[in-house]
Parts: structure tokens; sequence; C-alpha cells
């Protein structure tokens, strides 16, 4: 049976493997093992498909966090739980710009953010001014740290012995915990100007 869920499971294999250039009715369609006629009685578009992935990484974070006290401290565990939800994606997140957001579950959890920013003593224009920002800074580490693999070769570095580079992208390398963690201090940041 072909629902949300398998559909956005599928852009987001799609892509994972193929990229953003790679991401068509017809790709999607050829991961879910049916033709594109099938699929698209199901959405009008990629943007739907798109939509459709955004909920199923919105599913992957808890919203109940931003319900915890302290609220900075909410603000900060939530925007770790958005990065690791959307991480794995790396610099193909970059299609979530690219379309109008219409996902419930994307709109409620944002909705509810703002009401627990509002609740906290933030005023409204602030709360969406915040949850920009928390996007904002997710994102932006998580395409920092996708490129520098991108970007760089280790092995062309080695063979042009550019050694001030190699030694450079190597203290730049943070593993998991260490970006997690710029994240929570991040947001914490931002939280509390906020409250200010």
């Amino acid at each position: 049976m072909i629902d949300a869920t398998r559909i956005g499971s599928a852009t987001m294999e799609v892509l994972s493997t193929q990229g953003v250039n790679g991401l068509t009715i017809s790709n999607i369609a050829k991961a879910l093992d049916v033709r594109s006629q099938t699929l698209y009685y199901h959405v009008a578009s990629v943007s739907d498909a798109v939509n459709m992935a955004r909920g199923v990484v919105m599913d992957r974070i808890d919203v109940g966090l931003l319900e915890q006290d302290p609220w900075d401290e909410a603000v900060a565990e939530f925007a770790v739980a958005y990065y690791r939800a959307f991480q794995p994606l790396g610099q193909e997140n970059s299609v979530f710009f690219m379309f109008v957001i219409t996902n419930g579950q994307a709109l409620r959890a944002y909705e509810r953010f703002i009401k627990r920013a509002i609740e906290a003593g933030v005023g409204g224009q602030q709360a969406l001014q915040l949850l920009l920002d928390l996007e904002h800074m997710t994102f932006s580490t998580i395409f920092e740290h996708s490129t520098w693999s991108s970007l760089f070769s280790p092995e062309a570095i080695a063979r042009e012995g550019c050694e001030h580079l190699e030694s450079l992208l190597k203290t730049r390398e943070q593993g998991p915990e260490a970006i997690e963690r710029k994240v929570y201090d991040g947001a914490l940041r931002l939280a509390r100007a906020v409250l200010v």
C-alpha cells in the first residue's frame, strides 16, 4: 500500500542515493517499485513528495521536548533532536528549501514551538524569529560538516603536498558529540537572548 510515509521514505532514499538532481517522480516511483502513473494518484508533483519526506523526518523529532523546563534548555534539546533528524541527508537537505512547506506534521511542530515560546514569555515575532534562527543554525551546521568530506579529497591534498590545508582540516574534524554540543550551546544562547 502506498501512503505518505512510504512516499516520503522513498523520496529520502532517492535523495540519499541520487541527490537533489535525481529527484524525479520516475525515480521515486522506482524506489517504491511502482509505475510513475501509480505514484501520480498520490502526488501531484515532486513538491508533494518532498513534503511527505519532510513529514518522515519530522516524525523523528520528539516535539514533547519543548514541554520541559527550563524552557531555554528544552529549546536546546529540541534543536539537537532537529539536527539529528535532518543530519543524515547532509547537503541534500537543500531540497527542503526549494518547496513551500505544506506538511501537517511540520506545521504543527512549528506551531507548538511558537506556542510554547509565547507561554515562556517570548513575544510572537521573537518566537517566529527564534524558530527561523534555530533552523538556520541547524542546517548551517549540517551543511558545514557535510561539506568538508565532499569538498576536499584527502588523497589529492596528500598527493599535492598541501600540509597546511591537511592540518587545518584535521583540526576542524569533529565527532558527532562535539557537533551536537555546538548545536545545543548555540540554541541555548539563542533561546536565552529572546528571554532577556
